[in-house]
């Protein structure tokens, strides 16, 4: 596959469901995280949506990361193989803007630069609302 291939991700329902109940069901911002494989260019997000413990506010989510990376070395120390994997497979970083505009806004790219903090490769980065709007990236080292 050339790097000039369309990018396509796809979101298994279940996992786009969770996203947008969580959006909706919160009344201010929200985020979480979520399972990819990539292969090339093609992208699948699926399983069930993680939310860690964060920041909120109508303007801002803010994953604790912390707690993330606590969470991350307990797996990792467990020397569990499938564990580990499925932790490695937590790549996309979904929030939401409430009512606001699906853009990635100057919070946003400095919660994705920690989160990128700790990977050499990449991640998914999803905005959604309560309009049902989306705005999806790839951000890549």
């Amino acid at each position: 596959m050339s790097e000039n291939s369309a990018l396509t991700v796809e979101f298994e329902p279940s996992i786009l469901a969770d996203i947008f109940i969580a959006t909706h069901l919160c009344p201010v911002e929200i985020s979480g995280l979520a399972r990819v494989e990539r292969n090339g260019r093609k992208f699948k997000v699926f399983d069930d949506a993680i939310i860690p413990n964060q920041i909120c506010s109508l303007a801002r989510t803010e994953p604790d990361i912390s707690d993330l990376n606590m969470w991350f070395n307990k797996i990792a120390s467990t020397g569990n193989a499938e564990k580990i994997q499925d932790m490695e497979r937590q790549r996309l970083w979904w929030h939401s803007h409430v009512w606001f505009e699906v853009i990635f806004s100057g919070q946003d790219f400095r919660t994705m630069k920690n989160l990128l903090s700790g990977f050499d490769e990449w991640w998914l980065a999803l905005v959604v609302n309560k309009k049902h709007e989306s705005c999806l990236a790839l951000i890549e080292k």
